[in-house]
């Protein structure tokens, strides 16, 4: 289907057209408008099935044409085009010779992985080839961005997902350059995150990226997200990168991937993507203009173009305004600097670039960056340039060294790039290239080792594999609703929309019987709702009973009727709304909340103090006596279908606060609700965490205790989403509380008293020593008084 949208009119067409001419559905695919034709390259067709065909759709004709290209000689031993490739990038490079051309880059195969490969196709000659590349060892991608800038003359290769090592794919923020004149790869500033799926389009000078897939694939999240609504800019003139900010007023859901972008009359056109449904809305950027009236502001303030400072002028303008000599020669600009490009310290710090020279291992990658990195040939190491020194010999003083800044003086060993080809076809395609034992492509010159042979034949490739057994018994992996096998490090490239909804590496995992659905394994509903490609057919009795079958949100008619489908929830086995699964022979209820017994969870479990009509709407509350600390361990065989337990307390005491505590050991989350005399139940806590949970309920704010064996207030606690095994401690308590201003107020008055006390006895001591030594002195002084008489 073709859709087209007329600017001038906002309005959208459908182009009606005969259907068996016509390619048939695919996504994954490249496009490119040439003249009055569109031209569509490769895709992955409805099946799985990827494939290099070249199709051209006449706009004035209306008519489809599949062009047979006229491919270039191959033979066993290298690779053929156009390759079967998804997830590629196709540019329209115009040519100097008038012969413009069509450049592919990357993509993934099913027979070759992740292809590093560049191919072109020429509209004039319908010559299709692959090209032999030089300069920068760049790592083969899938759902890249690529970019023609005029300016320029280069295409912008940014991020992807790429594959790093055999067994590991990673996603990107590298950006590369391309010069498809020299056919020569350079290294440039990296992005600063890393996402596939995106767009990159030239607007006014800059690079603008939008949108894409963030997440790094992992069970660790670490903030990234799935659909991201990121606009960055990349500065070419620069080599720098900064963020395009969006209007916090924009009613517009903008994270999205796999959408498309065009640009028209000075405006950035997005449309559709998908945000875990597809989209089909149109978004439109429009760039500010470069009215800065100084040159901090011009070069400093970023409204969505390039702009750069005329010092005769005085006046900042926008790069496209610069004449094109003075961009691709700076040169010539002279040495007055008539033109302000880049603010001081816009480029990458030198200490950046330090580091990311120093992580290059060979001479070929140090020399192609934009980082002002430099080939020690002393050390064999990749410097920055201005750091590149050697020894003295007999000192221990060092000396600048010129470092190799172009690969003319480089020293490049035959079969040098075999490291970057990920697998045993991709390697044996390339004639200096063999493939060993340990899974490594080495150049036909080097063995590392006696232990290291070489394989002298591939085996099937993964995609080749039709059954589940053979597809695990080797590194790959089998999807059961697709019925594909493929690489172990191609997953997201092969379901990037999450085609796949239950995937298999173990053998184990197959079906007994080729072509029988896994579904059938799971015999409760709720394993069978896990499953995602599986959906629960009910028996029609009512007791939830039923089985286990393949489908989507719709079923297969001829399996089971769509009344008695369930997809994406159980039914619901009358349970009184207590639970979700049955015993499939018996339709015996497994209920859902702790204390709630019966064949259709009817009645509560009295004998173990639960309490409540779990019928119209009710449930279930054990009874918490107050100033007791109870756990609860639900890690039995039985409490497997538990999600939900309840509680409730009375404060007897009306004079005394009533504490309350839970700790839960796994995640749950817990509302409290209370209810007075003749008053419906009121919401205190919604939706807690109960992990570790405390409050206090105050006697001011609520009637405790109870008036003719009639409790005034009651508290509910609720606990659920939970899965088991847990425990769970929870307590209410009224102790008395100390009266603060009471203490302090007695215990003031007993220490005065005491120090009062203390004061009279150290008086009446003082008293009693005084009256003690006169008494002493007295009796010395008599015998005296009686010697001298």
């Amino acid at each position: 289907m073709i859709y087209t949208y007329d600017f001038t009119g906002n309005v959208w067409e459908t182009y009606h057209m005969d259907s068996r001419t016509a390619p048939t559905p695919r996504y994954g695919h490249s496009a490119v408008i040439f003249g009055d034709k569109i031209y569509i390259y490769g895709g992955v067709k409805t099946g799985g099935t990827v494939c290099n065909e070249l199709w051209a759709f006449d706009v004035s004709a209306k008519s489809w044409e599949n062009i047979t290209v006229r491919a270039e000689p191959c033979n066993m031993t290298s690779l053929c085009g156009p390759l079967k490739s998804a997830g590629h990038t196709a540019t329209l490079v115009p040519s100097k010779r008038s012969v413009e051309r069509m450049v592919v880059i990357f993509g993934h195969s099913p027979t070759y992985g992740y292809l590093n490969t560049v191919q072109e196709y020429h509209f004039g000659t319908r010559e299709w080839s692959i090209v032999k590349t030089r300069g920068f060892p760049v790592k083969a991608g899938y759902g890249h961005s690529s970019a023609w800038d005029p300016l320029t003359e280069r295409i912008y290769v940014y991020g992807g997902y790429i594959s790093e090592t055999p067994a590991t794919p990673l996603l990107s923020n590298r950006l590369y350059a391309y010069e498809p004149d020299t056919y020569t790869w350079s290294l440039l500033t990296a992005g600063p995150s890393a996402r596939f799926l995106h767009t990159g389009t030239f607007l006014n000078g800059l690079m603008l990226v939008f949108g894409g897939n963030t997440h790094n694939d992992t069970s660790q999240s670490q903030g990234a997200k799935c659909y991201s609504s990121e606009v960055l800019a990349y500065d070419v003139i620069c080599d720098s990168w900064h963020p395009v900010s969006v209007p916090s007023t924009l009613r517009a859901d903008l994270p999205r991937f796999g959408h498309s972008a065009v640009t028209f009359s000075n405006s950035l056109y997005i449309y559709g993507g998908f945000d875990g449904q597809m989209l089909n809305d149109l978004l439109k950027y429009t760039a500010g203009i470069c009215n800065a009236s100084s040159q901090t502001k011009c070069l400093h303030d970023r409204p969505g173009m390039k702009c750069v400072w005329e010092r005769k002028a005085s006046k900042c303008v926008s790069i496209l305004e610069v004449p094109v000599e003075i961009i691709r020669n700076p040169e010539l600009d002279g040495d007055q600097d008539y033109y302000v490009k880049c603010p001081e310290g816009g480029r990458s710090s030198v200490t950046a670039n330090i580091v990311a020279c120093s992580q290059l291992s060979d001479c070929i990658s140090c020399v192609h960056t934009s980082l002002g990195c430099g080939w020690c040939p002393q050390t064999n190491k990749c410097m920055h340039e201005n750091v590149c020194k050697a020894q003295i010999p007999d000192t221990n003083a060092f000396t600048s060294v010129r470092a190799v800044t172009v690969a003319a003086d480089c020293q490049v060993e035959e079969g040098s790039s075999c490291p970057t080809h990920h697998s045993c076809q991709t390697c044996t395609g390339h004639p200096d290239c063999h493939w060993t034992n340990l899974d490594h492509c080495t150049a036909n010159t080097t063995l590392e080792s006696p232990e290291v042979s070489v394989v002298p034949t591939c085996g099937p490739s993964c995609s080749e594999l039709t059954s589940c057994l053979n597809c695990t018994q080797q590194e790959c992996i089998w999807c059961h609703n697709e019925q594909r096998c493929v690489d172990k490090n191609a997953y997201t490239a092969s379901f990037p929309y999450g085609q796949c909804r239950e995937w298999s590496t173990q053998r184990q995992r197959c079906p007994l019987t080729p072509g029988e659905s896994a579904c059938q394994s799971h015999k409760w509903c709720n394993d069978c709702r896990d499953a995602p490609e599986c959906g629960w057919c009910d028996d029609g009795t009512g007791t939830g009973k039923g089985i286990c079958l393949p489908g989507g949100n719709q079923p297969n008619l001829e399996q089971c009727p769509s009344n008695l489908w369930h997809f994406t929830h159980c039914p619901t086995c009358e349970c009184n709304n207590h639970g979700t699964q049955c015993q499939p022979d018996t339709g015996r209820c497994y209920c859902t909340t702790k204390g709630i017994v019966g064949e259709h969870c009817e009645k509560c479990d009295t004998a173990n103090h639960y309490q409540g009509d779990p019928t119209n709407n009710g449930s279930c509350f054990y009874d918490l006596t107050i100033d007791y600390q109870f756990t609860f361990n639900l890690s039995k065989k039985d409490d497997r279908h538990y999600t939900q337990i309840n509680f409730k307390n009375s404060p007897p005491k009306a004079d005394i606060d009533a504490d309350f505590s839970i700790t839960c050991s796994v995640m749950a989350k817990m509302n409290i609700t209370m209810k007075t005399v003749n008053q419906p139940e009121k919401q205190l806590f919604m939706n807690h965490n109960c992990s570790n949970f405390k409050t206090r309920f105050y006697k001011n704010d609520y009637n405790f205790g109870a008036v003719d064996n009639v409790t005034l207030t009651t508290f509910y606690v609720y606990v659920y989403d939970f899965q088991p095994p847990l425990w769970i401690q929870i307590s209410f308590s009224q102790y008395p509380k100390l009266n603060l201003q009471q203490f302090f107020i007695t215990f003031s008055s007993c220490f005065l008293l005491l120090l009062l006390v203390a004061a009279i006895l150290w008086k009446i001591k003082q008293k009693y020593d005084m009256y003690r030594r006169r008494q002493v002195l007295t009796e010395n002084l008599l015998p005296s008084c009686s010697s001298k008489s």
